[in-house]
């Protein structure tokens, strides 16, 4: 169906995983001297106040509010490294919310729906809105968690759920979000490697014979996106994801 090749698609691939690397190894202050002023400013992680401005030495709850180390190197702080915290508006985080929901899944899940005589645009709706309305819920419940756990140095769900109702309830939530991360990730994963399969005109399941093809090329597709993600957000730490 398309021409591209093998080759081509691996390399836009690698291409743009490296990109996101360079761009996650310089916002953990790697390097970073060597940029110019006005680009650091841009590139590098850093915590701002309430009010915008940018803070100095540490906030009211006693957590360390400079977000690169320098005493390590360019290593970023734990805190930050783990919550970002106040490292971007609501914009930012609601491109971070969008990127992160709407991955390769709607080229499957959204045109299933809409395909389907007995559901058509009612499906397409219905996917739409699961997917919005979500976003609003956060909207307004994430100032009141962040409200409710002030001084536990919390960032997130599973620490909500200790300050409020204690470790058991930790401990279960922490379980249901693997749980549920883990089905997400290997139905995102499974979505980009039959897209790019698709691009290269490989085809991925034998309907007949109900067996699957092409499985070391797509395969090969998600370690690649798997090994090199966990790298720069493991350099990086959060922020790498929202940036």
């Amino acid at each position: 169906m398309y021409s591209i090749s093998t080759d081509a698609a691996y390399a836009v691939l690698y291409s743009v995983l490296g990109l996101f690397t360079i761009l996650a190894i310089l916002s953990a202050g790697y390097g970073a001297s060597l940029l110019p002023s006005s680009v650091r400013d841009v590139v590098v992680a850093h915590r701002v106040g309430g009010d915008g401005a940018e803070e100095n030495g540490k906030n009211d709850q006693n957590v360390t509010v400079n977000a690169v180390d320098s005493s390590s190197g360019g290593l970023l702080a734990t805190d930050f490294f783990l919550s970002a915290r106040n490292s971007t508006g609501a914009f930012g985080i609601a491109m971070s919310f969008f990127a992160s929901g709407m991955g390769a899944w709607v080229v499957y899940g959204t045109t299933e729906m809409g395909g389907t005589p007995q559901l058509s645009w009612l499906g397409v709706l219905g996917y739409s809105m699961a997917s919005a309305i979500p976003g609003l819920f956060v909207m307004w419940l994430g100032p009141l968690i962040k409200e409710a756990t002030q001084g536990e140095e919390a960032f997130s769900t599973t620490d909500f759920c200790r300050v409020r109702y204690g470790r058991i309830m930790q401990l279960a939530c922490a379980a249901i979000s693997v749980f549920y991360m883990w089905i997400y990730l290997v139905a995102e994963f499974t979505s980009i490697s039959n897209v790019y399969a698709l691009l290269v005109g490989k085809e991925t399941f034998d309907w007949a014979n109900m067996v699957n093809l092409n499985v070391r090329y797509t395969t090969g597709i998600a370690v690649s996106i798997g090994v090199i993600t966990v790298f720069y957000t493991g350099v990086a730490g959060l922020s790498s994801s929202i940036f």
